[in-house]
């Protein structure tokens, strides 16, 4: 006989991908290093999606390089003790950009996946926790020799539903995709 699923298990999370958002840089010698502060990027985020408050909202964080032939995820972050903006740019998170800045030709992005309710800011820890796992399982699977966190390859997909992005449920999807949700499953060579 199969165990009977609670509703907390059977009920997929409903999420939603905020950006990209453009990392400002400036050029120090010959090198590019990203040089935003949180407010600049929670001001960014809020005037992109004024409904929602990016000074408080969880979740995680995936940084990529835009150039001309599309964008590659390289790092995957998350925010369950702080909120995304700040946890996105920490000193060591902005370590990780630069090198990639030093390596790669393009534009540092950050895409935010989050609470799809404009008022519902705070995740779950552990619901963050299993979000960053399928997240770096897409971008390894997206780009294998560069993603900086490997760590969780190979994670239980399916829990999540992100507006939008066909691969990872759909969510609430009514008419076509956001420019975000489009953008994102590019990201992973789906879109």
């Amino acid at each position: 006989m199969a165990a009977k699923k609670t509703s907390k298990e059977s009920r997929p999370v409903e999420l939603e991908v905020f950006g990209p958002f453009e990392l400002a840089t400036e050029r120090v010698g010959t090198t590019r290093v990203v040089r935003m502060s949180r407010i600049d990027l929670v001001a960014l985020a809020h005037s992109r999606y004024p409904k929602h408050s990016f000074d408080r909202k969880r979740g995680c964080y995936v940084f990529a390089m835009r150039n001309g032939r599309g964008s590659m995820p390289y790092y995957v972050g998350k925010a369950h003790s702080q909120e995304l903006c700040k946890e996105a740019l920490t000193p060591d998170k902005l370590r990780k950009y630069n090198e990639q800045l030093a390596r790669k030709q393009g534009t540092p992005i950050v895409f935010f996946v989050a609470s799809a309710r404009e008022g519902d800011n705070v995740l779950a820890a552990t619901v963050v926790k299993e979000l960053e796992r399928e997240l770096i399982d897409f971008c390894y699977s997206a780009n294998p020799d560069g993603i900086i966190n490997s760590h969780h390859v190979n994670a239980a997909r399916g829990r999540f539903r992100v507006a939008g992005v066909p691969w990872m449920g759909a969510g609430r999807l009514q008419g076509k995709p956001s420019k975000a949700a489009r953008e994102f499953s590019k990201l992973f060579g789906l879109g």
